[in-house]
């Protein structure tokens, strides 16, 4: 337990001694810190919309394989076993 407080008290005094804390009003502090989580949670949403992007982008190349197959199937370059000739 006193391992903890120490912690807490070493803590505190590093976040009074740090820049955001000295420098800045309580106010603007708090605007800053939304600033900054409005950020991240941007952010996280631009990663899910790029992996749901590839993921589209997979499905489409996997569809016009499948279409690529079939032309040369049909040409008669693909023999029953799926090999290109």
């Amino acid at each position: 337990f006193s391992k903890l407080l120490g912690r807490a008290e070493t803590l505190s005094e590093r976040m009074s001694q740090h820049k955001l804390f000295t420098d800045y009003p309580e106010e603007e502090r708090l605007q800053l810190v939304n600033a900054y989580r409005t950020k991240a949670e941007f952010l996280d949403q631009a990663l899910v919309i790029r992996r749901e992007a590839r993921a589209c982008q997979t499905i489409v190349m996997k569809e016009e394989l499948k279409k690529m197959k079939r032309v040369l199937r049909q040409l008669g370059h693909v023999d029953a076993n799926g090999v290109i000739q």
